[in-house]
């Protein structure tokens, strides 16, 4: 009797085994189809730059994500967090990636629909003022040039100076400080004239 329970224990470990070595197999296959996937859309825009999933099983389940369904929850919870840290700060979205883990798929997905929605208002709010910031910085550039700046060129350097700016070598943080975006106005030229 002892005999046919060990077996049937024996056995029942041999089953569990069996399913977390394929549950291994299909999480690393998996991950390797998405990487295959973004490998092909970065050749079909190469202007793009995907990062690349690992793909050691260790790596995983170092993180307690075994197999297809934990690590899907992963990248939601992934997703979820930094549409919150958009939204919000970082430190509630802290707070409620730790909440999330007690939530279920139907509660989190729900969860999730939300919070990416407001992170995307939050970006459309920030673009907004991006472009209103660039249409007054062009105004004040305006104004300048007709209170006498000779050209683009100082009535740039008289608005930098005005924002105590004409000093700054870094010329992102001149866009940063005046609250437009980093593509907007390239200001290496102001910056390589005061080396």
């Amino acid at each position: 009797m002892t005999m046919t329970t060990l077996s049937q224990k024996a056995l029942s470990d041999i089953d569990n085994y069996n399913q977390l070595r394929q549950d291994e197999i299909d999480l690393v296959n998996h991950i390797k189809a998405i990487n295959e996937k973004s490998k092909q859309e970065m050749i079909d825009n190469p202007s793009w730059h995907i990062g690349m999933m690992v793909e050691s099983y260790q790596h995983w389940l170092d993180m307690d994500v075994t197999n297809i369904k934990q690590f899907e929850r992963y990248l939601d919870e992934t997703t979820l967090y930094e549409a919150v840290s958009t939204a919000t700060t970082k430190s509630y979205a802290r707070t409620v990636l730790s909440e999330s883990h007690s939530w279920s798929d139907e509660y989190f997905a729900k969860e999730l629909d939300k919070w990416c929605k407001s992170a995307d208002d939050e970006i459309a709010y920030e673009k907004k003022i991006e472009e209103e910031n660039l249409d007054n910085f062009w105004k004040s550039i305006e104004k300048n040039i007709k209170l006498g700046a000779s050209d683009k060129k100082t009535a740039i350097d008289w608005h930098l100076a005005a924002e105590g700016l004409d000093k700054e070598r870094d010329p992102k943080y001149i866009n940063y400080s005046l609250g437009i975006s980093y593509d907007s106005v390239d200001f290496s030229e102001h910056v390589k004239q005061l080396n």
